[in-house]
C-alpha cells in the first residue's frame, strides 16, 4: 500500500472517495464535516523509517511498511515536511482536478436527469432548474479555485527561484565546509 503524500502517512486504501486528506490536527469544514486526521511526515521520521528500510535488507517490495522511505531526504532540517518543503504543484493540481471532475460527473448526472424528465414531461421541474443554477455556481467556482492554483503554482515558481539562487550563492561555502 503506497504512501504517495510527502507530508502525512496516508494511504490510497485509507482516503474516502471525494473527501481531503490532511496531515494538520482534525479541522471542521464550514458545512460541517469533519477532515479526516494523518500522522505527519518528520524529517526525523523520514530518517528513522529509511534507517529501519536498510537495516530491513532494503527490500523494495517491503518498503510501504517503512512509509516508502527508501531513500534518505534530500534536504537536512527537522520538524515537519510540510514546514520546510512547499506543496509540489502537480500534487495541488491532481487534487483540485479531481474535485472538478467529481461536480462534473453529479452535474452529468443532473443533464442526463433533465433529458429523461424533458422526454417524459415536455419541461424541466423545479429541482431540476435549480440543479442547473448550482451548475452554473459550481462552475463559477471551478474557475475561481483554478486562478488560485495558477497563483498558487507562480508563487512556488518564484520560491524555487529564490531557493535556486540561494543554493548558488552559497554553494561555494558548502564545498568549502564538505573538504573539512
Amino acid at each position: 500500500m503506497a504512501h504517495f503524500c510527502n507530508y502525512c502517512h496516508a494511504t490510497i486504501k485509507d482516503l474516502e472517495k471525494g473527501k481531503l486528506h490532511t496531515p494538520w490536527i482534525m479541522k471542521s469544514m464550514s458545512n460541517g464535516n469533519r477532515l479526516k486526521q494523518f500522522s505527519s511526515r518528520s524529517f526525523e521520521s523520514l530518517l528513522s523509517d529509511n534507517e529501519d528500510f536498510v537495516n530491513s535488507g532494503s527490500v523494495k517490495a517491503k518498503a510501504n511498511r517503512f512509509h516508502n522511505c527508501e531513500s534518505k531526504p534530500i534536504f537536512h532540517a527537522s520538524g515537519p515536511v510540510i514546514e520546510s518543503v512547499s506543496c509540489i504543484p502537480l500534487h495541488l493540481s491532481l487534487g483540485l482536478g479531481k474535485q472538478a471532475l467529481e461536480i462534473v460527473e453529479n452535474e452529468a448526472t443532473c443533464i442526463a436527469l433533465d433529458k429523461s424528465i424533458k422526454e417524459a414531461y415536455g419541461e424541466a421541474c423545479l429541482e431540476l432548474a435549480e440543479a442547473f443554477q448550482r451548475r452554473e455556481t459550481l462552475n463559477l467556482e471551478c474557475l475561481q479555485q483554478h486562478q488560485q492554483l495558477e497563483e498558487i503554482n507562480e508563487a512556488i515558481s518564484n520560491a524555487e527561484d529564490v531557493l535556486q539562487s540561494f543554493l548558488n550563492e552559497t554553494a561555494p561555502f558548502h564545498h568549502k565546509e564538505s573538504r573539512r
